[in-house]
């Protein structure tokens, strides 16, 4: 009989618990949305003949182009609230000095870029003063047929197209 009250008696304390709890606005958050935080950017080559975002495909040397960094929430989408900047670099052969991006505006920046050596390539972005990175797919660099430098001449959303120059370390020794 004893054993029949102590359980009744715990079960009730347990019900009385979780109602107390549940009145306080103590409650398991694990079914609540997250906000959303950057993860991750994604960086991808932008043709401004069809407005694409393609992953970057053979470049020319000496030759610029244009690329858009997006910033990625934990679900990989967009992450339209991050206005921070990143620090762009390239993996490979090329001298390269780490840029910076102009201020991320809806989630995105846009970046021009010129390799003046051949080889393969990445593109990394890791957020300033940040961990986070992305990077972007392998893309060959390949000869061009003359020695003049340019970079795209179309800009991107308004004039948001931050453009570098890029010299090789040939032409600097």
């Amino acid at each position: 009989m004893k054993t029949v009250l102590r359980s009744c008696f715990l079960y009730a304390l347990l019900v009385f618990i979780v109602l107390l709890l549940s009145s306080i606005g103590c409650k398991d958050d694990s079914t609540q949305p997250k906000t959303p935080t950057l993860t991750n950017f994604l960086i991808r080559e932008f043709r401004a003949s069809d407005t694409t975002f393609i992953p970057i495909d053979t470049q020319k040397a000496g030759t610029g182009f244009n690329i858009t960094v997006t910033a990625r929430d934990q679900n990989n989408d967009t992450l339209k609230s991050y206005t921070g900047t990143a620090i762009i670099s390239v993996t490979g052969s090329a001298s390269f000095l780490p840029e910076t991006t102009d201020v991320f505006e809806d989630g995105w920046a846009s970046q021009s870029i010129l390799i003046a050596d051949t080889g393969k390539f990445t593109i990394t972005a890791r957020q300033t003063g940040g961990s986070h990175t992305g990077t972007s797919n392998e893309f060959h660099v390949v000869p061009s047929s003359g020695l003049s430098q340019s970079f795209p001449t179309n800009e991107i959303a308004s004039g948001r197209t931050k453009q570098k120059l890029i010299a090789s370390k040939k032409q600097i020794e």
